[in-house]
């Protein structure tokens, strides 16, 4: 629920606008530009206050906070620092291309996506069943998770091991278009006054 006062002689009154029911998961058609505008904000700035965002967007924090706790609760953003891995001593970055016998797929992913490391686990179609990218301190330690994890995996038919030597772009910047379906948009911006 939002709240916007308007202010009328010596009487206040108070608007309230409530959201129709939300489903699960929220996507870029449940959002209007002040949502869009938000996003665009916390990307730039993921500590900016509510009130500095309020005071960006000339609107009050109660409503930058229900705005923020819906499209969270929503699954649509999540505010949050990111790491650099290398920094932290994670300086082997692999990707695994895994392919699987039938029926075996999602037990493997699961075992691997347990790993506190594992940063992503994706369904493939083609040459592979799973493509998988996994953080190493070393590369001793991405033979013993070979040799003693994923080969020995019942289901595992054969891993192909991609050993990325330099990332020529790691992006957490990625943003949606302003229009859904126009690529060459910049990203979300700022509603005018």
């Amino acid at each position: 629920m939002d709240e916007d006062r308007e202010q009328t002689g010596a009487r206040v009154v108070r608007t309230r606008t409530v959201w129709a029911a939300e489903p699960a998961h929220l996507s870029f058609e449940h959002l209007d530009d002040t949502d869009r505008a938000i996003i665009q904000l916390l990307r730039e700035d993921g500590r900016m206050s509510n009130a500095q965002i309020a005071r960006e967007l000339g609107t009050s924090q109660p409503t930058i906070r229900n705005r923020i706790a819906r499209m969270t609760k929503g699954g649509l953003m999540k505010v949050a620092a990111v790491l650099n891995p290398s920094a932290h001593g994670y300086a082997c970055d692999v990707v695994f291309g895994i392919r699987c016998k039938p029926g075996t797929a999602e037990a493997i992913a699961e075992r691997i996506s347990s790993r506190q490391y594992t940063l992503y686990v994706g369904y493939t179609s083609g040459v592979y069943d799973l493509l998988v990218d996994v953080l190493f301190h070393s590369d001793r330690d991405l033979y013993g998770f070979l040799q003693s994890e994923l080969y020995p995996q019942p289901g595992v038919e054969s891993v192909d091991v991609l050993h990325v030597i330099k990332a020529g772009r790691v992006d957490f910047d990625w943003t949606v278009p302003m229009e859904m379906g126009d690529e060459s948009s910049p990203g979300p911006g700022r509603p005018g006054p």
